[in-house]
């Protein structure tokens, strides 16, 4: 599965141009289980398919495993997804985005981030744990408790908007 760009050339020559202004290939390893064997082989066919349309991907082909049955009668397959990405931004999002089981980076050997590509990274990263703490909290909280949580929220917004005004008035 190739998507993201129609190729002009062979694929390598569309890694190694990639590469060359800063693309990452990966290897990205998904597994999937439930109740239903076509369930979990489409559903890893699906999570490629999705992969190839992702904000900063140039190309990416996943080989997905017939899906094996289990001792507890539910299925198990595992996909395993080259990705190049046209930068490490990108594929620091997907990782967020899709939790895979493991990743390896393929190329290149060594990766240089800007600050503001690495501040960029944290900022998500951040944003993404706190995203997610907040909704599972909001799930288990009563009434009450979500609007002293709005009321936190509405105050940290706040307050970032402040921190931002100060440093452009330092800048």
């Amino acid at each position: 599965m190739i998507a993201g760009m129609i190729f002009m050339g062979s694929v390598d020559a569309v890694i190694q141009d990639a590469l060359e202004k800063g693309g990452i290939l990966t290897q990205i390893y998904f597994d999937m289980h439930g109740p239903d064997k076509d369930a979990v082989e489409g559903m890893l066919v699906e999570l490629t398919h999705k992969l190839t349309a992702e904000e900063g991907v140039i190309y990416a082909f996943g080989d997905i495993q017939r899906a094996m049955e289990m001792e507890d009668k539910k299925w198990s397959a595992a996909a395993e997804v080259k990705i190049l990405t046209k930068n490490f931004h990108s594929i620091a999002r997907i990782c967020t985005l899709y939790g895979p089981m493991a990743i390896e980076i393929l190329k290149p050997h060594d990766i240089k981030l800007s600050l503001s590509d690495a501040q960029q990274l944290l900022f998500n990263s951040a944003q993404f744990s706190f995203d997610f703490t907040t909704t599972m909290l909001y799930k288990l909280m009563t009434p009450e408790e979500r609007k002293e949580l709005a009321a936190k929220i509405k105050k940290r917004a706040e307050l970032g908007k402040e921190l931002l005004k100060g440093k452009e008035k330092k800048d």
